[in-house]
């Protein structure tokens, strides 16, 4: 059975779509498309719709420093990647993986965008094995 969830407003139209940012379903009228998803017309949404389009840079390599732990791990996680979502961040590992390089994916956290908005945005970091982190980087920048 196919959805008639109306757009949100336009009643009378059936909605194409929902915006990825807010959640909401609209019309085609209603929508724009980003890279990946689409974003309705609020501000909110539109901010959201620009970080997709035009992405922060990647944060540079840098040394993550051990969790102090009774026993000391066996060797150091650095980090080699920033991404804003998951999907991003897996399609990287795959590319890691069929390399035969383990990767681990931290959880997210969130920045704010502005202080003075309630929106947030997360960023999912890959990390691997120091010893590997000169080939992930050059799978990577293939």
């Amino acid at each position: 059975m196919a959805d008639e969830t109306p757009c949100r407003y336009h009643p009378e139209r059936k909605a194409l779509s929902f915006c990825h940012h807010c959640g909401e379903r609209y019309c085609f009228e209603c929508l724009t498309e980003g890279k990946e998803f689409y974003y309705c017309k609020n501000p909110e949404c539109q901010k959201a719709l620009e970080l997709e389009r035009n992405p922060p840079p990647a944060p540079m390599v840098e040394r993550i420093e051990p969790v102090v732990a009774e026993e000391p791990p066996e060797e150091v996680l650095v980090l080699l990647a920033g991404f804003l979502n998951v999907p991003e961040g897996r399609i990287a590992q795959l590319k890691l993986e069929s390399e035969n390089v383990e990767s681990f994916m931290t959880d997210y956290y969130l920045n704010p965008l502005d202080p003075q908005d309630d929106s947030f945005v997360g960023e999912v970091q890959l990390l691997v094995r120091e010893s590997e982190l000169e080939k992930a980087t050059q799978i990577l920048q293939k």
